[in-house]
């Protein structure tokens, strides 16, 4: 079901201007640190990108007689009424949220351009909707507090695995900012072609080198290093060409790719990998890589996705 704004925003004029742009970077709000932090690294992102950020809150009331049953959230057809204003208490609650965030980041970044959006919905139902013609979606790890609708450990979990647009997920104990590579993982497979444009175009933005991680586990006869490295090197070659001025090092190791990715992010400043590795069955289903990565990265996360058509 789609996001539908309550109150369209702190700035009405704003929110009507975020229809159909596709330079934004979403983001997905609530009370919590993880949030925060995920706001503020967003509002630097959009700056070094020439973007404006849209801060999305989403809330959902539920009746305590049915906790045992069915979840209603108030206000959708067949549920039941208003617990003693509690919709009304939770508006004011994420509008208050919004604009104090909002209030923040214009002190932080006096020339960025910030919009909210308080939507009554689930929460990843909110950010996809906000997020289909988005440039990245932007969230915390986790995430509790009272306006919470559901803690955003689940919410980025959801968000990655479907979401249209790359997503960053961030940890308030990442370290960020620092002059660090930008790491992708490649697998040689289509899965990780997103996840390499994307790798591309920040270290280009970010003025960083891009270290290209293949691992790969297969029983390989002598020379089978120099085999991957050989295909690892053909599938950066049309990314290099096209960015020059990014310093490319490749890695080639023979292991599992999540202990060697998670190695790799105790000096980057970003991890970027794909939504599902060359083994698995579905791109919509979250690779048990990307799902290490988001739990124990010391960097921020990206995971990018295969655009689907059809």
């Amino acid at each position: 079901m789609a996001a539908h704004p309550i109150h369209p925003s702190i700035d009405e004029a704003a929110t009507a201007a975020v229809v159909g742009r596709t330079d934004l970077i979403v983001v997905g709000l609530d009370d919590s640190d993880w949030s925060r932090a995920a706001a503020d690294w967003a509002a630097a992102e959009a700056v070094l990108r020439h973007a404006g950020l849209l801060l999305v809150h989403a809330y959902a009331v539920t009746d305590p007689a049915v906790y045992a049953g069915a979840v209603p959230a108030l206000g959708y057809p067949g549920y039941l009424p208003d617990p003693e204003g509690l919709d009304q208490e939770l508006r004011d609650e994420g509008q208050r949220l919004l604009a104090t965030v909002a209030e923040s980041l214009h002190r932080a970044h006096p020339a960025l351009w910030v919009t909210t959006l308080l939507a009554q919905d689930d929460a990843v139902n909110a950010i996809r909707h906000e997020s289909e013609h988005a440039l990245l979606t932007v969230v915390g790890s986790h995430g509790s507090g009272r306006v919470a609708s559901v803690f955003l450990g689940s919410v980025a979990l959801s968000v990655s695995t479907h979401n249209s647009a790359p997503v960053v997920v961030i940890h308030p104990d990442h370290h960020i900012g620092g002059p660090g590579p930008v790491v992708v993982g490649v697998d040689n497979s289509p899965n990780s072609e997103p996840a390499v444009a994307f790798a591309f175009d920040a270290a280009s933005v970010h003025e960083a080198e891009l270290v290209a991680v293949h691992a790969f586990t297969d029983t390989v006869a002598d020379g089978g290093s120099a085999e991957e490295h050989a295909m690892l090197s053909e599938q950066l070659a049309g990314w290099c060409e096209k960015y020059p001025e990014v310093t490319v090092r490749q890695v080639v190791v023979h292991g599992r790719p999540a202990p060697i990715l998670l190695e790799h992010t105790h000096d980057a400043q970003l991890i970027v990998v794909g939504s599902r590795g060359r083994h698995g069955l579905t791109s919509f289903v979250l690779g048990s890589t990307s799902r290490a990565l988001i739990a124990h990265s010391e960097c921020p996360v990206v995971v990018a996705r295969p655009t689907v058509t059809g």
